[in-house]
Parts: C-alpha cells; structure tokens; sequence
C-alpha cells in the first residue's frame, strides 16, 4: 500500500520541519510515524510482535542542522552563524518484549523501514515502534537515494533466511520524479528475473 503523508502533515499543525535543515522535526516524523502505523493496521500488515516502551526527553539544546553544515558554518560559533533548533530531544527506549523470557533468543522484527535520511531523523522509526507497540528494524540510510538502502537490505542472508512480515519504503517527495540510475534500474530488472525461494 501507499501512504500519502500530505493530509498527515497538514493535520499536526505547527513546525513540522527544522528551520535550519531539510528533514522533518519530531513533530513531523511522529505524524509521519502515526500515519504510517495506521495504513500498516488498515492492511493487516502491524507486527503481531509486541514490545514496551519507555519515554523520556533529553533537556533542551541547539541542533545544527545540515542547511548550516552544508553552508559549512557548523564549527563557526553562535551568533557569528544563523541559530540551530531548539529541541528536547525525544529517547525512546524498547524496555522488554511480550512474551520473551529472559534466556530466550529475540526474534527478528516483524517489520523494517528501508529509505533514507528521513527514517533516520526526529526519531521516525522509534515513533513507528511506539506507535505499534512493536519492535522495528531501521536498515534506511543517509545519502542512499531512493534505493541503496533496499539493494543493500534485500541482499542481506538474513532478510531470505527470516524475512519480515512487512517493509516500509520511505522515499522522500522530491526523489520521486529524479531520473532512475543505470545502477538502480539493474538492479530492478534483475530483482524482477530471481526466481521466486521455494
């Protein structure tokens, strides 16, 4: 399925992305989150894992953003530079598993996020887990574009030997209509010949 996180982002009202960088904030990703976690439910495609969360906030600090390391200001000192975001930071922390005994072996995620920066921004992915109650894997990656993240997930022994019950694809708007690489076209068209694992 495809989840439109438009009307999502509009609804939170407010900030939704930094001012000093081109992701979204914790208001952002935890919409995102939400809405993501909703369309997984709707589907019939949540973890039927289930885990428990502890959430606290680390006190407020500024967060330079990539928009003022990029202008490479980020080791100039404030107020000879624009002013990061103000932000208290949200720990999410998986406290225990349901059903799990302390000796027993940890099953992998149900569910797995593959994508880019965004998924590793504002806590996305620890909004999702809190969201579903459940334990997800974050195999996105910075710089990856549209599909390094995923060419390096799906190649992966582990995703064949126990693959998840679902995989959330974040691709950022403003890849959408970037033109498809050579490298990333191969590797579909040969994605598309495997055969399928019996």
């Amino acid at each position: 399925c495809v989840v439109d996180l438009l009307r999502p982002m509009n609804a939170a009202g407010g900030e939704r992305y930094y001012r000093t960088d081109t992701h979204w904030n914790e208001r952002g990703a935890k919409a995102a989150a939400d809405a993501v976690a909703a369309a997984l439910r709707a589907a019939g495609l949540a973890p039927a894992q289930k885990a428990e969360f502890r959430v606290s906030h680390d006190p407020e600090r500024e967060r330079v953003g990539d928009l003022i390391r990029l202008a490479g200001l980020d080791r100039v000192p404030y107020p000879l530079r624009p002013r990061g975001d103000d932000e208290a930071a949200t720990v999410i922390e998986q406290s225990a598993a349901a059903d799990i005994g302390l000796l027993d072996e940890t099953p992998a995620p149900q569910l797995t996020v593959i994508g880019t920066s965004f998924s590793r921004r504002a806590n996305f992915v620890p909004f999702l887990s809190l969201a579903l109650t459940a334990p997800v894997e974050n195999a996105a990656e910075d710089g990856g574009g549209v599909a390094n993240a995923a060419i390096a997930y799906f190649a992966k022994p582990e995703f064949r030997k126990t693959p998840p019950r679902a995989v959330v694809w974040e691709i950022p708007e403003r890849m959408i209509e970037e033109p498809v690489s050579a490298s990333d076209a191969d590797w579909a068209a040969a994605l598309g010949a495997e055969k399928p694992v019996k």
